[in-house]
């Protein structure tokens, strides 16, 4: 019994398992067959063969199975039917049985106690089967759209680093077209510039000076309109890095007032300052910002006044022993601006008043003011009326120079500078001519090269007061020449004279090899300034 009892379990829990259980069922079977006595597993491994063989849809074997079974369970009936009319008059017999029954009465009250779902059991158990099902369909349902929503975040992920490397490389080439393009302008810009301020001071013919001014002042329009399409670039990509150096704002806007009055005023405006005596003369700020914020405010308000009044005010808001806070306030009485327009007065490429002045304009200006003023953590307010003028009150916080550096001596250009020999090194001709123009105002020698292996050939050869090096060249650029140069323990002054568009720093230069730059076009007195401190720095 025990044995068939084995091998029946044994095929009950392959069969279980999705295993074949035929091998177990089969030695069960024929062990209940030698033994009479164990019909009970012969009737459950019939069962379990039928059952096997209706999942492999052999429902012919399944039947067979099936009748044996029943078979058996028919012949044990008529056993009991028979066995029980030779019992029914044993009286002993129902006695035992209905005190069996009593037993099984009270133990089935006994289990009723602990059973605390009373006759609900299987409802209630089917219930919370039910809820169960319910509850891991949803966290199933849940699980698909978390797996399918993160598939999505992955698929826009990849997207998204795609589309940023492709803007990013856009925006590479950009700089480059920008950098190169502005580079090719300003090269012949140079000669624009340079030959027709030549020209001026030459005393040209009386109906000559008026085109030669108009030239001079077109140069000069489309070098600005160059530089603000630069500044706005740097501006939108954040490459602005601000300096902290020595700054005189009252002597800044002097020399804008009066660089402005004479080469962008066409329309005959008076322009007037005043500024607040108790205004430090030295502070610490970005002096080529607040150069570029006068630029342009000024200029706009030039622009657009005709025959009229410029009136630019610099007032001290806030001081203290560290900080000051100045106020610039330009005022004009032009054209003025409407209510609406003034909403969009700070936008790029935005015209206001279009037609209304014979000015050209980019529409760049007031919104690299607006940038650049925010740059510097200041403020900058308009009030306007049409027809009766504008005012922009634009507000700066500096810090207070401690350790001020003493004023420079102006240098005196009438001076005589003819012991003094440069070389200029550029790869256009033309340039190297408005360059050696320069020079000889102020009676300087000079020796022209037209690439980098010129001028370390020029050097090996003469003694130099100063070299006036291009970066862009072929052959060899500025950067190997002047690495060679230094090679040879030459430690005459080296200035880069460039028309590149990025912003160099002297840092950087000084790193090569130079002592400073200076980026064509040039104001006339700023490059005479640069070189004679040069010179007579050299001299002392």
């Amino acid at each position: 019994r025990s044995i068939a009892k084995f091998y029946y379990l044994q095929a009950e829990t392959a069969f279980n398992l999705g295993k074949s259980p035929l091998k177990y069922a089969n030695k069960s079977i024929k062990i209940c067959e030698k033994n009479k006595q164990i019909i009970e597993y012969e009737i459950k491994n019939y069962d379990l063969l039928s059952e096997v063989y209706k999942r492999r849809n052999k429902y012919r074997k399944a039947l067979e199975y099936y009748e044996k079974k029943e078979a058996i369970v028919d012949s044990l009936l008529l056993l009991n039917q028979s066995s029980s009319k030779r019992l029914t008059d044993i009286q002993p017999i129902q006695d035992f049985n209905l005190e069996e029954e009593k037993k099984l009465n009270k133990e089935k009250d006994e289990l009723k106690k602990y059973n605390p779902f009373g006759k609900n059991t299987t409802v209630i158990f089917i219930a919370i089967f039910l809820m169960l099902c319910v509850i891991i369909y949803l966290l199933a349902s849940y699980n698909f759209e978390k797996k399918k929503h993160n598939a999505e975040l992955e698929i826009k992920n990849k997207e998204l680093k795609k589309a940023n490397s492709i803007a990013k490389i856009a925006i590479e080439a950009r700089d480059k077209f920008l950098n190169t393009v502005t580079h090719e302008i300003r090269t012949p810009l140079y000669a624009v510039i340079g030959l027709s301020e030549i020209l001026i001071e030459n005393d040209p013919k009386p109906e000559q000076i008026k085109h030669l001014e108009s030239l001079n002042y077109s140069g000069d329009y489309l070098l600005n309109f160059i530089n603000n399409i630069l500044q706005q670039n740097k501006l939108n990509s954040k490459q602005i890095i601000l300096s902290n150096e020595d700054i005189n704002v009252k002597d800044v806007t002097k020399n804008i007032i009066n660089t402005l009055e004479k080469s962008s005023n066409p329309l005959n405006n008076s322009i007037t300052y005043s500024f607040d005596k108790d205004i430090p003369n030295s502070l610490l700020g970005d002096k080529t910002k607040v150069t570029q914020i006068l630029l342009n405010i000024i200029g706009n308000a030039l622009k657009f006044t005709k025959e009229g009044k410029i009136e630019v005010i610099l007032k001290l808001k806030e001081k203290n022993k560290n900080n000051v806070t100045i106020i610039i306030l330009v005022k004009d009485n032009g054209v003025g601006i409407s209510l609406k327009d003034q909403k969009k007065i700070f936008d790029s490429f935005t015209q206001i008043n279009e037609g209304q002045s014979p000015i050209a304009s980019s529409g760049l200006g007031l919104s690299i003011v607006k940038k650049l003023v925010n740059l510097l953590k200041g403020s900058i307010n308009l009030q306007s009326e049409v027809n009766k003028g504008s005012t922009f009150a634009i507000e700066i916080p500096f810090k207070v120079n401690q350790n001020p550096q003493k004023e420079e001596v102006k240098i005196n250009y009438n001076k005589d500078y003819s012991k003094y020999k440069m070389l200029v090194v550029d790869d256009n001709k033309v340039n190297q001519m408005v360059t050696n123009k320069y020079l000889q105002q102020l009676k300087i020698s000079s020796d022209t090269a037209s690439n980098g292996k010129e001028a370390v050939d020029k050097v090996k050869e003469n003694q130099y007061d100063l070299i006036l090096m291009d970066i862009n060249m072929p052959i060899m650029d500025g950067y190997e020449a002047t690495k060679e140069i230094r090679g040879l323990d030459i430690k005459t002054p080296i200035i880069a004279l460039t028309a590149l568009s990025f912003e160099l720093s002297v840092k950087s230069l000084e790193e090569k090899g130079f002592n400073n730059f200076i980026t064509k076009p040039f104001k006339k007195e700023d490059f005479y300034n640069t070189i004679t401190s040069y010179l007579t720095r050299k001299k002392k």
